[in-house]
């Protein structure tokens, strides 16, 4: 009989508020990015006198120009010791008070901008207004990094060619820049803004920001008018009948949830991520079903998809710039070499960076120099036709969701196609409810994993398996709160859908698993032809004569040594014969022959670089060989069988 999961009972205990680790101070506005160039000058050019500054009075002082008596000289806006701020531009005052122009163009600050790239130090820019006599009365902006500010001349006129800069007064330049700096405090805007789209705390405050980069340029987080929550809730909840209702399109439906909910996941522990992949055939429209749910905010599609077999560095740049989202590789395929190789090396790749939450350090990724750090935390679905042919701790950090062409209904995917923003407003609006209910739910996790990962370990063994069963279960509570949250409710049939769908999928993949081990389908292709055909001959003893022999027996041991090359000929053959492919790397095979104990060797770490597979022959030409431990090869095939 299905049973109501706990959710209210464990939740219950954090009304009482947030640990003080998790709890908000007062909101902080913050300023939106907006065009400054528009904005009312700082300082305004005098008609008839010109303007001094006192640094003790922290004051200005109005002069008349007729107290002045330099002749042929433009209109002062103001004057430093060795500087005159003009309308013509900057000038350096030299002997006898005689200008010098150095700059046909003077600047003001109009705003200090926070750069913030995940939760580290910022990066300071300013925002600066430039007046030049070229432009007449128009007025341009330009950001400067803070730490370039005092070469800011030297950019003006790399970016404005018509602008003039005469380097033969550094000083000058610096001491006007210097004031300018000074005068500019009590004027200047604060802005903060974010280099990466996604959740950010700042000061305390968490909320969804768009990133500033170009990336971005076409991402938008809709406004949800009150009232329409509950409306917006069954919208998106409908998006569960494109698959029926049934475990593919529940997986799929709540995945894309936890790549909103992670970061408040990761804040109350270590989560061990995976990634979902969706396999079937052509024309199954699992790409179409996982494009409509991923990226949801940014209007530029083609962020919503990327190729397995694009470059690393393109699938690296996706991978960072999708920070708190669902993100979708399309065509995971190992049907031909070249394909496979790719689809495997970027698979891999993928994998690890969700599982780890981090790229690969040395990884060159596309335009490196806007990405600060290679943090990852996204949900990734790939899709593909074939199994996935990847290391066995990456196949562990996978769920597989198979489809066929009757899963999916293509008149109810159609109505989502239409109207992408019906899954828009649903995600905006889980973001609303993540905003205000997302310290409850980091709270929550530590108490509600432990819970959940004891149900789940008396199902499933491995603990990989158990923590995606965890994580899909944790998801499906936050969604029944979503739920209640927008005024709605999840039927009891539905929430036992969940429930089933995770329980369904899970223990797929740990049969699937067991039954599509590497290291099994090794060992049964090769013992089903050993000594079965002259290629395939094993010589009892170390025999003197190699080439007619693809190894000996080690008989007082019950040691298998084989010439590798000959044994993977041998099992490729096998399952050529079968129809079957056979594209496992062969890295795979030798560290699971090793690690499981079949085999002998050297096992440092698991992916090392000097871990040692294949041990040297005492006699002969001394090759590496694969040495066998029949008596562990026959225990582990017989339970396997079982």
């Amino acid at each position: 009989m299905f049973k109501r999961s706990h959710t209210s009972e464990l939740w219950g205990v954090l009304k009482q508020g947030a640990p003080p680790a998790c709890a908000s101070p007062p909101t902080v506005e913050l300023r939106p990015n907006t065009d400054l160039s528009t904005q009312k000058p700082l300082w305004t050019v005098a008609t008839t006198s010109y303007a001094t500054y006192h640094a003790d009075s922290h004051s200005w002082h109005t002069i008349s120009n007729g107290e002045r008596t330099k002749t042929n000289s433009p209109f002062s806006v103001f004057r430093g010791t060795i500087y005159e701020d003009t309308t013509e531009g900057l000038y350096a005052l030299g002997k006898n008070d005689l200008p010098e122009l150095i700059a046909n163009a003077t600047v003001r600050i109009l705003a200090v901008k926070e750069i913030r790239s995940d939760e580290d130090i910022p990066k300071e820019v300013y925002v600066l207004e430039v007046q030049s006599a070229k432009w007449e009365a128009q007025r341009k902006t330009i950001e400067i990094p803070a730490e370039k500010y005092k070469t800011a001349y030297s950019i003006l006129h790399r970016k404005f060619p018509d602008i003039f800069f005469s380097n033969a007064d550094q000083v000058a330049v610096e001491a006007y820049l210097s004031d300018i700096f000074t005068r500019s405090q009590a004027g200047m805007q604060h802005i903060t803004e974010t280099e990466y789209s996604g959740w950010l705390d700042l000061h305390g405050a968490v909320s969804y920001r768009i990133g500033r980069n170009a990336y971005y340029k076409e991402m938008k987080v809709p406004h949800i008018m009150s009232g329409t929550a509950q409306c917006i809730f069954q919208a998106g909840q409908d998006f569960l009948s494109v698959g029926k209702a049934q475990p593919p399109i529940t997986l799929l439906w709540m995945y894309a949830h936890l790549g909103f909910l992670l970061y408040w996941l990761k804040r109350g522990g270590q989560v061990s991520m995976f990634a979902l992949y969706l396999r079937g055939k052509t024309g199954s429209l699992k790409t179409a079903v996982a494009s409509e749910i991923s990226n949801v905010f940014d209007h530029d599609r083609t962020h919503a998809t990327i190729r397995m077999t694009s470059t690393a560095a393109s699938i690296s740049t996706a991978l960072a710039m999708s920070r708190d989202t669902c993100l979708c590789i399309d065509d995971f395929s190992n049907s031909s070499l070249p394909d496979s190789r790719k689809s495997e090396s970027n698979a891999e790749l993928i994998i690890r960076a969700i599982g780890d939450g981090v790229l690969p350090s040395k990884m060159n990724v596309q335009d490196f120099s806007k990405i600060v750090r290679n943090t990852v935390r996204c949900a990734v679905i790939i899709t593909g036709e074939e199994k996935l042919s990847l290391g066995a701790s990456s196949l562990l950090r996978v769920i597989e969701v198979p489809i066929d062409e009757h899963t999916f209904a293509g008149k109810h995917l159609q109505v989502f196609q239409e109207s992408p923003e019906i899954m828009c407003n649903y995600f905006s609006l889980f973001v609303q409810y993540l905003s205000i209910h997302g310290q409850e739910i980091t709270a929550a996790y530590s108490r509600l994993q432990n819970i959940y990962r004891q149900e789940y370990a008396r199902t499933f063994k491995d603990k990989r398996y158990v923590d995606a069963a965890v994580l899909f279960r944790i998801t499906a509570d936050v969604i029944e709160n979503f739920a209640q949250f927008c005024g709605a409710s999840l039927s009891c049939e539905l929430l036992a859908r969940l429930q089933n769908s995770i329980a369904t999928g899970v223990n797929y993949n740990a049969q699937e698993a067991s039954a599509q081990a590497p290291e099994l389908r090794f060992l049964t292709a090769l013992t089903g032809v050993i000594d079965m055909a002259p290629n395939s001959r094993v010589a009892n003893g170390d025999v003197g004569r190699e080439d007619a022999f693809i190894g000996f027996w080690e008989q007082e041991k019950n040691y298998l040594w084989l010439r590798w090359d000959c044994a993977v000929n041998l099992v490729q053959n096998y399952y050529l014969r079968l129809g079957e492919p056979w594209l496992t790397k062969e890295s795979t095979v030798k560290e699971r022959l090793l690690q499981m104990g079949l085999s002998k060797g050297k096992l440092r770490s698991l992916g090392a670089t000097n871990n040692e597979y294949l041990v040297r022959a005492k006699k002969g030409q001394r090759t590496r060989m694969l040495v066998l431990q029949m008596d562990a090869v026959h225990r582990f095939m017989k339970e396997e069988v079982k």
